[in-house]
């Protein structure tokens, strides 16, 4: 057992020794589901389960099979939201808010906004209470946001009105939220949130920051995109509240913030690409689609990409190649367990692998498999000793599980 241990770690030091260049590759589908034409929304609920939504109507979907499990409503989808845990999600629909169980995909709370003119525009779930804090357009030109508890059925508002539209995020870890003006570009940070502490204790003004923001799973990053070809990275980490900080066209003047906590992503290569969507797949990778526009004489044709970054190094660690032609991406998820991703693609949803390296790091899939090979045929040479096959998965899992990022 000692030799195979040494003959694997040497295979692994000698074979990670140079990185391997980020890979464009078009990958094996897992599954394309056509069975809501024209999706608008996709987000996984489970591993096994899959909430879609056209013009229509949402329904469940069996991703592996593609079946419809049970058509959660009929009515013109405006907005989903999901519960951190996944036990909860909501949908919106004009004036009107409906809490779901995911397991059982029955309404628990279900709650009206005034008239039709109180539009629902957003819902977003606090990580850490039971409450649902819903952006409403409010019959006076204003956009509002109320705090309910959907468990009790309280109401909380003392936000204050807002003539842009403001998008929620809630800090998964600490008990802090932000609010971005998306036309304004102007993220401001509450502790807790707004209602119970309305005073802002932080402030990041954008240039024409256009997109929401987001917190990475452990809230120690948030993202936010600028224009089209550019995303910013702020590191929150040891960032002292209150404090202010000022973006605009690649300059960054920070007061009470370390300059070193910003960084940028840069899309534009050697083609334009825009970016349609991003999220994080882990702590440390955040994924971004894109559409690359490519100019060939007087003709011009699009494709769309998937990219997983290093939050950290802000380094590309992989592409993948979605379609070569006029299929406009949007919307995309992750599965629970990190290892699949649903995007939507013109009329239907692909279900794709996420790549070896974006999961693990300094380890490729051939590395990884070239030592399984090693284990196993070393087992079979020895005389007299058998290993077992669960001891072959343990070693298998534990080198994973030293690998995976975070």
């Amino acid at each position: 057992m000692k030799n195979i241990l040494l003959t694997i770690s040497f295979v692994f030091t000698t074979t990670t020794i140079a990185m391997e260049l980020p890979r464009e590759e078009n990958p094996k589908t897992l599954a394309r589901i056509t069975t809501i034409k024209n999706p608008k929304y996709a987000q996984y609920l489970t591993n096994d389960r899959v909430i879609i939504a056209d013009g229509h109507r949402w329904s469940i979907i069996n991703p592996n099979t593609s079946k419809e499990i049970k058509k959660i409503s009929d009515l013109e989808p405006h907005h989903l939201a999901i519960h951190p845990n996944r036990k909860k999600f909501a949908l919106t629909h004009k004036n009107t808010v409906n809490v779901y169980d995911t397991e059982n995909h029955i309404i628990t709370w279900s709650k009206t906004i005034g008239n039709e003119n109180n539009f629902i525009t957003s819902a977003t779930f606090s990580p850490h209470d039971a409450t649902i804090f819903l952006v409403h357009h409010s019959y006076d030109g204003y956009h509002k946001i109320k705090k309910y508890n959907y468990e009790h059925d309280n109401i909380k508002n003392k936000s204050p009105n807002y003539t842009t539209l403001p998008f929620i995020a809630f800090n998964p870890i600490q008990k802090e939220m932000c609010v971005h003006h998306r036309v304004k570009g102007l993220i401001s940070f509450y502790e807790p949130d707004i209602v119970i502490s309305p005073d802002e204790k932080g402030t990041i003004d954008f240039y024409t920051c256009q997109q929401n923001c987001q917190y990475s799973p452990d809230g120690s990053y948030i993202v936010a995109k600028q224009g089209n070809y550019k995303i910013y990275i702020i590191n929150l980490q040891g960032i002292i509240k209150p404090f202010k900080m000022y973006i605009e066209d690649d300059i960054e003047y920070t007061r009470d913030l370390h300059k070193d906590n910003v960084t940028c992503i840069k899309h534009f290569m050697f083609n334009s690409e825009n970016i349609e969507a991003m999220l994080f797949h882990s702590n440390s990778v955040l994924a971004t689609l894109v559409t690359e526009e490519i100019r060939k004489e007087l003709n011009i044709f699009h494709r769309s990409i998937l990219h997983y970054w290093d939050i950290q190094t802000q380094k590309l660690i992989s592409s993948t190649l979605l379609a070569n032609f006029e299929l406009h991406p949007y919307d995309l998820s992750f599965s629970p367990d990190t290892t699949k991703v649903i995007v939507i693609l013109g009329d239907a949803c692909v279900i794709l692998p996420v790549p070896f390296e974006v999961m693990y790091k300094n380890i490729t899939k051939e590395t990884f498999s070239y030592l399984l090979f090693l284990l196993k045929n070393y087992t079979a040479s020895c005389e007299g000793i058998e290993m077992p096959q669960d001891i072959n998965l343990l070693i298998a899992k534990i080198l994973l599980e030293t690998h995976k990022r975070q």
